[in-house]
Formats: structure tokens, sequence, C-alpha cells
């Protein structure tokens, strides 16, 4: 770790653009926080507030601004997407050719033990296993010259109590030997509760049900609710993976929001088929097309999966890739479009994606659905700035906590085009790569920088070692 002097440059020049949200204290202990997000290898409280030589304060008054902090985590955040539009480079594009895609997504922060406030033992499907959890859903945005998170919801475990009193409400009976589960099988009654009230919520439609427990969609559904109220104008396609790609976010983008959506699908979905509409799974259904693509190839026909490029983030990329129209089962009717990195179609596992948008070629929902990879980038990235290294318990102090992540994570985004400000750090690249990991190393190194200018221009006349190597101690200890 690099001892800091001072916050950085970066988070202090843009630290203002909270100035009317934060007292002074707390604008104060935003910028010793961000600092140490983007520079601490120990992101906690204690190890951020360890790195300040100067002006040391005790661990406790950081910790008091993310536990006891006034401010108001949504406006905070709006603030920061504001800031982000001032920029031409990182504003929201809606034009041809250039338009910005949104991107939904969720991802696990976990934690060992249960004793965080309402964290859940959680599937992960990268690890295949179950671990103590909180659960981040994420609204993101990218384009061909940037990215960065725009709202996040923390999706929050059931009450039992207030779901069984939305059903009783409802006028749901419980059979009796359901009801003996409370105290025989308290995991089966909570399996039972939760399954009956979704299968009741979906089936009326919300009418005369208490929303008693709030699902992953139903925080995405307020995730695009609020975007669009903030930004009514805005157009932008939303593209997510294969968890999303379900006939109620499906619906909601489409009818509701009246906006584009480019989905995901794997090979045991279905799909319906031919005039005797034949129901077969996307798997079989690329198995006939590829035969069928021989086929006409040999008899010197038109290909059925054609040459497709794409531009994504300045580079060119090809793909082979066949589209259609066709009715998927529980969704209704799409553009299906099914994708190929090989020239030869020999992918193991080629892609199948769907857009509510019957008229678009294969170019255009390839290319909104490339973007959305840069929610994986920042998921990574962002965990390398902290994301899921939290000690604090509380709910709203998490949610605090997130926040700084995405501003720092917004601030280095940003810096990139700010050529002014560049020039006043001690060192910046000669070129400007994209990665976020590298522009920490940038504010590392003026971290280091900085240590070493205060040291040879406050005590290269009168040094007095023995306090100096005190101070640096207590960083490392």
């Amino acid at each position: 770790m690099i001892p800091l002097v001072s916050s950085l440059e970066v988070v202090s020049q843009y630290a203002g653009v909270y100035k009317d949200l934060l007292s002074t204290a707390e604008l104060t202990r935003l910028e010793r926080y961000v600092s140490g997000l983007m520079v601490s290898s120990n992101k906690t409280v204690e190890g951020i507030n360890r790195l300040f030589l100067l002006d040391p304060e005790d661990q406790s008054s950081l910790n008091r601004f993310l536990t006891a902090g006034h401010f108001d985590v949504s406006k905070l955040n709006q603030a920061r997407v504001e800031w982000l539009q001032s920029c031409t480079q990182t504003a929201f594009k809606g034009t041809t050719g250039e338009k910005g895609v949104l991107i939904l997504d969720d991802t696990l922060l976990q934690h060992y033990g249960s004793h965080f406030e309402k964290s859940a033992w959680l599937y992960d499907h990268t690890s295949k296993t179950y671990a103590w959890s909180h659960n981040l859903v994420n609204l993101h945005y990218s384009d061909d010259l940037t990215d960065y998170p725009v709202d996040f919801r923390l999706w929050e475990p059931a009450d039992l109590a207030l779901v069984e009193d939305s059903l009783r409400t409802a006028g749901f009976e419980f059979l009796e030997d359901k009801l003996k589960l409370k105290t025989e099988d308290p995991s089966k009654w909570q399996s039972y509760l939760l399954k009956t009230y979704h299968r009741k919520r979906k089936q009326q439609g919300g009418k005369d049900m208490k929303v008693a427990c709030r699902t992953k969609l139903d925080e995405a559904r307020q995730l695009l609710l609020d975007f669009y109220a903030l930004y009514p104008q805005q157009d932008l396609p939303i593209a997510f993976d294969h968890w999303y790609t379900c006939k109620e976010i499906c619906d909601f983008i489409d009818r509701q929001l009246q906006r584009s959506y480019v989905g995901t699908l794997c090979e045991q979905d279905i799909v319906i088929v031919g005039p005797k509409q034949e129901a077969i799974t996307c798997k079989t259904l690329i198995e006939r097309l590829l035969e069928e693509h021989k086929q006409s190839i040999a008899k010197g026909g038109k290909p059925l999966f054609e040459k497709v490029g794409i531009h994504y983030k300045g580079k060119k990329e090809n793909y082979w890739a066949y589209v259609n129209t066709h009715k998927v089962k529980a969704i209704g009717r799409q553009r299906l479009v099914i994708s190929f990195s090989k020239e030869d179609l020999s992918d193991s596992e080629p892609k199948i994606y769907v857009s509510n948008r019957l008229h678009w070629r294969s170019g255009g929902i390839l290319r909104i659905r490339r973007h959305r990879w840069p929610i994986e980038v920042y998921h990574e990235e962002a965990k390398a700035e902290g994301l899921n290294k939290y000690q604090v318990r509380q709910f709203d102090a998490l949610k605090k906590h997130i926040a700084c992540v995405c501003v720092a994570y917004s601030m280095l985004k940003r810096v990139q085009f700010d050529p002014e400000l560049l020039n006043k750090l001690k060192w910046t690249p000669a070129h400007k790569p994209e990665s976020l990991a590298f522009w920490r190393r940038v504010m590392t190194a003026n971290a280091l920088l900085g240590f070493v200018e205060w040291i040879v221009r406050d005590h290269t006349d009168n040094l007095i070692c023995e306090n100096l190597l005190q101070k640096i101690a207590q960083v490392y200890s």
C-alpha cells in the first residue's frame, strides 16, 4: 500500500459534484474513502483510514460516514450520472450508428457468515455452490467510447410473516398439513410459501396482493422505470442474459416502456416452427438449420448463415449468423439470431439472441448484445475496487459503500477524457487504454510520487526519521 498525504488529485477535483448533497465533513470523508477504494489493497474502512499520514482521524469517523451519514444514496447516484452527461464522451448516445445500450444484470457479493444484515444463502451459478451473499441488481450503460453503472438495487430476502399475511389477505386458505411445516420443517415451509406467493401473484397480475416479496425481476423493472422517468427522451435498447429473458421482463419492456430489447436464449428453450406449429428446442433448430445450410451451399444456393460485420469499441468483429422471425414459447414472436464466431460454424456453443424488433437485421442485434459484456467487466473491476470487500453490516451502510464504488469507477472513466486534469497529474501514460485496472495503477503511481514529493519538499533539511518512519509504519501495521 502507498501512504497518502492527501486525497487523490482526480478525486479532489471531481468531488465538488457532491458538495450540495454532503456536509463539509462528509465530503472530506467521501474523498478519503473513494481515494482508498482506488489505490488501497485493503478496501475495509480501517485499511483505507490507515493510508492517510497527515490529518489522521480515528477509523470510527470514516465508519460513521457509511453507517450514520445522512446523505441520500439515490440523489448521490443521480448527481454522478448527471455529471457524466456533462462530458460528450461519457454522455448517453442515442443517435444511429453510435447508439448506446442499457444492460441489466446481477452479481453476488459473497461474505462468510450470516451476520450481515439481509444477507441470504444464495446459489452462485459460476461456482455451482451456495454462499452467504447479497444480491446486487445493476443497470449499466455502454457505448463505443465508455461504460459505467447507471443505478443499482440490492435484493432483499422475503419477510415470511408478510408473505403469509399477503396470501391470507388475498383469500388464500392454507391446508393444515402445510401449516405444520412452520414448526416441523421451516426450510420446506419457506419454499412452499414463496412458491405459492409468486404463483398467486402471477395469476392475479398483482391485483389484491400485498407486495410482500420482491424478486430480482421486480428490482430490474424498477431500475428501468426510474431511469426512463429521469430520461424519458432516451430511447436506448436494453440487453440482458438468459435469466432476464422471460415473459415478465420482455412484455414489460415491449408494452409498458415501449423500448427495444435484445435477450438471450439457451439450447433448451422452445421455439415453434413450421405450418404444424411443431415445438422443438433451440438445439434441434440449430441442427436442422446447419443441415439446410450445407445442402443449400452444395447446390450453389444462398447460405443460411451469412457473414455479418459489426463495430464494437472501435474494432470490427465478424460473425456468421442466421436471422428470422420465430415464435418462442412463453415470449411470443421474436426476431431470432443464431450466431457463430467461426466461419466453419464449428463453435461448440453458438449464441442465440432474440429481439422484439421484428424488422431488425442480425448486425444490429449482434452489436447491441455485444455491449452486454461491459457489465461483466464492471463486476470484475468493481470488485477489485472493493465492491465485495465491505465489512459494514448494516444494509443502508452497504448501499452507501456501493454508491462510493460507483463514484470511484465513474471518476476513472471520466478522467480519461479530461486532458486538463490529466496534465495536472504527476504522471500519465503516453497512451490512453480503457482498462480500469491500468487507471488504478496510474492513480497508485501518482500517490507514490506525491508521497516522495512530500518527503523531499518538507523533510530534506530537517528530516526527523523516527517520527516519519513511525507514520509510515502505521500504514502497514
